[in-house]
């Protein structure tokens, strides 16, 4: 029945409530008039114009006042000022009409007892009618939810859904507790866990909200692992700290992210470490505008810095940079220096280090996607080697205290040129430390960083998000995977922790099969996931065979390492290059440069990097 009125159409939602209006003006008038005449006044011939004329100033007044131009849409003050206004002028009217009529025995205080009634009725009939039908119609027509977790913060969820605006219904808790299962949380059932494919069929939900973000990474996989199994659209409601900062609303609530899958927390970073090699500082970071180089230039403001000098070579990636930094609220205790060129510009590098004194440099410029570079042989090696090789020269003739490298895990028995030529880079690095002067030369390896430009991530949500078959590599494919602020963080305490010539590593945790993420975001985004023709699914995954130059699995370690007194950061055993044979070795690199010779670079890259396994054709297949 209440369905039924709720989706009335608007003309026919008018005539009732015209109808049920001239009934209240009616009702509201006999009652006025037994009130006032203490006994009950039967509507006989002396009184019908009154009953009659009172609901005919009313319907035209109200019609006239727009009281019936939108049905109930909310009972906000305003919609009762417009009410309260429309009675007094109905009132107002009936009350003339009456003084025209002149019936004996009409006690003139009957106007105001008529006009407080009609005006009471008036307003609860409408909050009756939006309470009964037009809200609880809509809060059925909201998308059925669920809660994973029923403690404090799944209650608390469930009632500022249940009383919001938030377009969600819930409609059951999870939870793993035995004591909470069969009981009723905010007057929903609690169900265990293994009752969910049941569920799911008789109570058709469409999204799980998880209330269980806890500080236990651990735990969180284990929730998200078990809920990857099914197709709901999965959200996670953020840890309490954040809902300090305001209100709690359905906004908040987050889109499960690659690093809830992860199956680690994030490293957490030693603040002195971070603070001491900064605060007023003067800074350099090359390819200011990346992935790792802008989050690194966000942090080192956070963190004080007294001057930041942004090189980069892409005029919209230098602009983007600094419209971010702009935006910061630590910008103002810093002097922000944006200047456009390539660290292959040897002039240009020592002008930057001549007209500033230099404390440290986070050397973050490189070309790093590795089908493009495998392509692109001679850009690859002038940036990732040579340009290394110039801001490093720079920098140890400027005296600048400290010199870190931004490396990759691709540099450890690389079989891409990116990957050879980034090992080369470190090699240069190295010899560089054997060297007298006063400058700490570092290098920093990490695994993929999660949202950088080209990263696969990114890459799946789009597809997902259109409806597109996911693309992985190979069904073996596993990577390692860190957080872009992890990233950026361990690059500047690694570079505080470093003797000259070290090589940190950070402990990543196991690496992540991408068939296996890309499976989890297709289910924890409410969709089932099809990988042979055979199967039934909403998205296929399609393996396209390993790409020209990538790795099965990749590596942080050529050898062993040792701890640091960070936790999560290690020292890498790398065997250093002899200096001359390096040297002579980059002169016959620079002679195939200015030739483009491609072949003869590739060459070059297997002599100079033992471990290049670059020969080596990449398997295609994906069995």
């Amino acid at each position: 029945m209440l369905t039924w009125l709720a989706h009335l159409p608007s003309p026919a939602k008018r005539a009732l409530l015209v109808s049920a209006d001239s009934f209240i003006s009616v009702f509201s008038l006999w009652a006025a008039l037994s009130l006032r005449l203490e006994q009950w006044v039967s509507p006989g011939a002396k009184w019908w114009p009154l009953l009659v004329s009172a609901p005919l100033a009313a319907i035209a007044v109200f019609m006239r006042s727009g009281l019936y131009r939108a049905v109930i849409r909310r009972l906000t003050l305003e919609a009762v000022g417009t009410a309260a206004l429309a009675v007094s002028l109905a009132v107002a009217l009936w009350g003339i009409a009456a003084l025209f009529l002149a019936i004996d025995g009409l006690p003139r205080s009957v106007v105001l007892i008529y006009g407080l009634i009609f005006f009471v009725l008036i307003v609860g009939s409408r909050l009756v009618m939006y309470r009964l039908f037009l809200a609880r119609s809509r809060y059925q027509a909201r998308t059925p939810v669920a809660i994973y977790g029923a403690g404090t913060e799944g209650m608390q969820l469930a009632l500022m859904l249940m009383n919001s605006d938030s377009g969600c219904r819930p409609r059951f808790f999870l939870d793993e507790n035995d004591d909470l299962q069969g009981r009723e949380v905010a007057g929903l059932p609690v169900y265990p866990p293994s009752a969910l494919a049941r569920l799911i069929e008789s109570d058709t939900v469409e999204e799980m909200l998880v209330s269980v973000y806890s500080d236990d990474a651990e735990r969180r996989l284990r929730v998200l692992d078990f809920l990857s199994a099914y197709p709901l659209r999965t959200k996670v409601l953020p840890p309490m700290r954040e809902w300090m900062r305001g209100p709690m609303d359905p906004g908040r609530l987050d889109r499960i992210e690659i690093e809830d899958l992860l199956g680690r927390e994030p490293v957490a970073p030693d603040r002195a470490l971070l603070e001491e090699g900064v605060r007023g500082r003067c800074i350099v970071v090359t390819g200011a505008g990346g992935s790792i180089g802008s989050q690194l230039c966000e942090r080192l403001l956070e963190l004080g810095a007294g001057r930041l000098i942004l090189v980069e070579q892409s005029e919209y990636a230098l602009f983007e940079i600094g419209k971010r930094i702009g935006e910061m609220a630590d910008v103002g205790a810093t002097d922000v220096v944006a200047l456009l060129g390539s660290v292959e510009d040897a002039a240009f590098v020592r002008d930057v280090f001549a007209a500033w004194p230099v404390d440290v440099v986070y050397h973050a410029a490189a070309y790093k996607h590795v089908p493009i570079v495998e392509d692109n042989v001679a850009a690859g090696v002038a940036n990732n080697l040579f340009g290394t090789r110039t801001v490093a020269v720079a920098a140890r003739e400027a005296a600048v205290a400290r010199f870190v490298l931004i490396s990759t895990d691709k540099a450890v028995r690389p079989t891409s040129v990116m990957g050879a030529s980034k090992r080369l880079a470190e090699m240069v690095l190295q010899t560089m430390a054997t060297e007298p002067g006063a400058t700490c030369f570092s290098i920093v390896r990490f695994g993929n960083v999660l949202g950088s430009s080209g990263s696969v991530i990114p890459l799946f949500r789009e597809q997902i998000d259109r409806r597109l078959a996911v693309t992985v590599t190979h069904p073996q494919a596993e990577r390692y995977f860190m957080t872009v602020r992890e990233a950026a963080e361990l690059v500047i305490q690694a570079g505080m922790l470093a003797a000259s010539g070290d090589v940190f590593v950070l402990d990543m945790g196991e690496p992540v099969k991408i068939a296996e993420v890309a499976r989890k975001m297709i289910y924890l985004s409410g969709l089932r996931a099809q990988e042979n023709d055979d199967e039934q699914g909403d998205i296929s995954i399609r393996y396209t065979g390993l790409r020209p130059g990538e790795k099965l699995r990749e590596e942080l370690l050529s050898s062993g390492a040792e701890t640091t007194s960070h936790p999560k950061i290690l020292r890498a055993m790398e065997a250093c290059p002899q200096p001359r044979q390096l040297e002579s070795l980059l002169c016959e690199f620079e002679r195939a440069l200015r030739d483009r010779d491609a072949t003869l670079l590739r060459r070059l890259l297997l002599r100079a990097v033992p471990s290049f396994r670059g020969d080596e054709a990449p398997p295609r297949d994906t069995e």
